[in-house]
């Protein structure tokens, strides 16, 4: 192209409105204003090349509202091409409001009872694979003295579904035996409420789940335990607790099983283990939440678990006003504290639009699981940061590592008709010490297990079947065990009107562990003995953004007293916060590190476990963390 042609910087947004008032703010230089194309859809500015030799710095504006993102670098050879599309890279507050809705079937099975003078027993602040799994056990257990507890949930957005989003209408396939992934709702649902720390920071996809089921309605059902060596920086009980009794009881309640078994599965894992660098791992079935069959012949299978479908199964069997009530649309944004001890939690009623307080009973207790954003914000929010400065701090995923490859037709692997889908672990990692090889590999083959995350539905569709056709797709995924990176954090600075819709949001700094480039070399040989086993051929290696499958932990991190290998923490083993007799937290903020694979099996578990011990009041003495 000319030095004297522009590049047309392209957005395409489907939240935007014809009528939005959209410009593009040069750093250091000037604005200009967006304008919209009827036809496309697309939002049009335009940049000079010549005027940026070393590339430039944006930020878009919308009525006023700079993106959350932070300035987007566009590179030289971005602006030296006709056309530089900055879809996916912007996010506005605006778009990321709670999704505020009362459907039929909410005010039927969820009614609320927001006008009530009632105390309760636990007051649990969100409703996720934590907070849902916590308040439908507490229902179910008795409570102190025998009688049935008086338990609130509080969830900030509304029913979306009563199940997960891979138990709706079957998808159609796209191509040859070729099926979207369950994953692909999340994009739509998911809301991205916190601001960009740095350019490094807005790089991340971190998004909450507000609605009934949090984030389970989407995620990707892989329910592995962590092995005994990822527990290193965890108190020893809470380990061995967790494998001597929750683990199992976890497992049960969210229908964990392993893959139906096939010979292709069969030669999958007998070729693994064949190959030099495996040598030393173990290759097992993925253990999945999902009911493939019904528990008797005959019986409907309930496939995918979620929380939503525990709490729609209480309130069908407990009746509209049971010991355990829902109310949607309610966002925490405080909790009331006096001497050590939590009186109520201060929500915003997003239907009546006003706040409400509502008031524990006597020895009642308030679980924030409100997520490893939202819990820190809400504990900021409440002042806790001033009294234990580990709160917000350490902001973690794990790093992930995708490598695509197709297995062409007449290879001995190809099939139309079979998949695989099968991890990997190390062998000869013991607890308790730093492992040489923090990482799990999971391989998949064939695309009609629905399990496909990091494949875009794109790839199978048009123009570009032609290429598809003859090719089976193989993915590789990598998830790398990571310590906290202490200088990540979420801190919210914003402060929000008293009686004022909730506007105040965090701003996080995320940036990656360095175990990625520590175990680079060990993943590329692994890689490469795999895809040639396979007859594969590579045509994509990625990291996968931070925060990409809603795994980041480490915001209100569990402590560890034993003596000689003491860590300082925000809550201790019975999920309590320091300094504080009745005030815990029950989500991935807890987690110490971010393991090697889907933490949610285990945070089902450490829900399971608070439970029995608020029922029983088997907790020890409170004290610093």
């Amino acid at each position: 192209m000319s030095v004297d042609a522009e590049c047309a910087v392209l957005l395409r947004m489907p939240t935007l409105r014809p009528d939005d008032h959209l410009q593009l703010r040069i750093v250091g230089t000037g604005t200009q204003d967006f304008r919209y194309d009827q036809r496309t859809g697309e939002w049009t500015a335009t940049l000079d090349p010549a005027a940026h030799p070393d590339g430039v710095e944006v930020v878009v504006v919308l009525d006023g509202d700079p993106q959350l993102d932070g300035p987007l670098h566009l590179s030289t050879a971005e602006l030296a091409a006709p056309a530089c599309r900055i879809d996916g890279r912007v996010h506005f507050a605006r778009h990321q409001d709670v999704l505020v809705g009362e459907s039929h079937v909410a005010r039927h099975f969820f009614p609320g009872d927001p006008e009530s003078t009632r105390r309760y027993d636990v007051i649990v602040v969100g409703s996720g694979a934590g907070g849902g799994t916590l308040a439908y056990q507490l229902a179910e257990t008795p409570w102190r003295g025998g009688r049935p507890p008086r338990v609130l949930l509080l969830e900030a957005g509304s029913y979306l579904f009563g199940t997960h989003t891979g138990n709706l209408a079957r998808y159609q396939p796209v191509g040859p035996d070729v099926y979207p992934n369950i994953f692909h709702h999340w994009g739509a649902f998911g809301r991205r409420r916190w601001r960009a720390a740095d350019a490094e920071s807005a790089k991340a996809r971190i998004a909450q789940g507000l609605n009934l089921g949090g984030r389970t309605l989407f995620w990707g059902a892989s329910a592995p335990r962590m092995h005994r060596w990822e527990f290193r920086d965890w108190p020893e009980t809470v380990r061995d607790e967790l494998y001597d009794v929750w683990y199992d009881r976890a497992e049960q309640l969210t229908r964990v099983t392993p893959l139906v078994p096939s010979s292709y599965q069969t030669m999958v894992k007998a070729k693994l283990r064949e190959l030099p660098a495996l040598a030393e791992f173990r290759h097992f079935d993925p253990p999945m939440a999902i009911e493939y069959c019904g528990p008797v012949p005959g019986a409907v299978p309930a496939g995918i678990w979620s929380a939503a479908e525990l709490l729609l199964s209480r309130a069908m069997q407990d009746g509209r006003f049971g010991n355990l009530r829902v109310h949607l649309n309610h966002e925490v944004v405080g909790v009331e504290r006096a001497a050590g001890e939590v009186t109520g939690v201060v929500t915003y009623d997003h239907l009546a639009g006003r706040d409400r307080t509502y008031r524990l009973a006597d020895d009642g207790v308030v679980v924030l699981a409100a997520g490893t954003v939202g819990t820190a914000a809400v504990a900021q929010s409440s002042g806790l940061a001033e009294d234990i400065p580990l709160v917000g701090r350490g902001i973690t995923d794990h790093p992930i590592h995708v490598v695509k490859f197709w297995m062409r037709q007449g290879g001995d692997w190809y099939s139309r008709f079979d998949s695989s889908k099968t991890v990997s672990r190390h062998l000869t990692d013991a607890a308790d010490t730093d492992p040489a090889h923090p990482y799990s590999v999971t391989l998949d083959l064939g695309a009609n297990l629905n399990q496909f995350r990091f494949v875009n539905a794109l790839e199978f569709t048009g123009a570009n079947l032609a290429t598809v056709d003859g090719k089976m797709p193989g993915e590789l995924v990598f998830m790398v065990e990571a310590p906290l990176v202490e200088q990540n954090a979420v801190t919210l600075t914003e402060t929000r009107p008293v009686g004022g819709k909730p506007a105040a949001l965090p701003t996080i700094r995320i940036h990656p562990s360095p175990r990625a480039h520590q175990v680079q070399d060990a993943l590329d040989t692994i890689t490469a003995d795999v895809v040639s086993a396979f007859g594969g051929e590579v045509y994509e290696q990625l990291w996968a953004p931070l925060g990409g499958v809603s795994h980041e932990v480490g915001t209100m991190r569990m402590g560890r007293d034993t003596p000689g290998r003491e860590r300082p923490g925000v809550v201790d083993e019975d999920l309590r916060v320091a300094g504080h007799r009745n005030l815990y937290v029950c989500d991935l903020s807890v987690f110490p590190n971010s393991p090697a694979a889907n933490p949610t099996l285990t945070l089902a578990a450490l829900a399971m476990r608070l439970a029995a011990h608020l029922s029983t009041g088997r907790l020890t003495a409170p004290g610093a963390c």
